[in-house]
């Protein structure tokens, strides 16, 4: 069975997650959860597989094409490289509104990610 992320959960398996989420390691709830206010589509391996991937190779640049919310594989990438301390992620986004929410939630809620 494959995993969504808690953004993806109905009401049921979200009241579920509440009971469950004490118990499990801070760093599996993060893959799940991502950041509280932004959005991401990625499922739980999907953002294992980014994050360990540039914290293994340590890239120094990442090109995504749509950010959508922010939430998903960039949020992944871009924590993954500053964990690196080096590197840079290039995200580009087609919808001006999207692009717009996720700048005003990483300058508010990321603000060490930015850069």
């Amino acid at each position: 069975m494959y995993l969504k992320s808690t953004s993806d959960f109905g009401p049921r398996r979200r009241f579920l997650w509440r009971l469950i989420r004490p118990f499990i390691p801070r760093k599996t709830r993060w893959f799940f959860e991502g950041h509280p206010k932004l959005q991401g589509q990625l499922w739980f391996e999907d953002r294992k597989l980014v994050y360990y991937a540039v914290r293994t190779y340590k890239p120094l640049h990442c090109f995504e094409i749509g950010t959508w919310k922010g939430g998903g594989s960039t949020l992944f990438i871009a924590q993954a490289l500053f964990e690196n301390g080096k590197g840079k992620l290039y995200t580009i986004e087609i919808d001006e509104n999207f692009y717009k929410e996720t700048i005003d939630g990483y300058s508010t809620y990321l603000q060490h990610l930015l850069p």
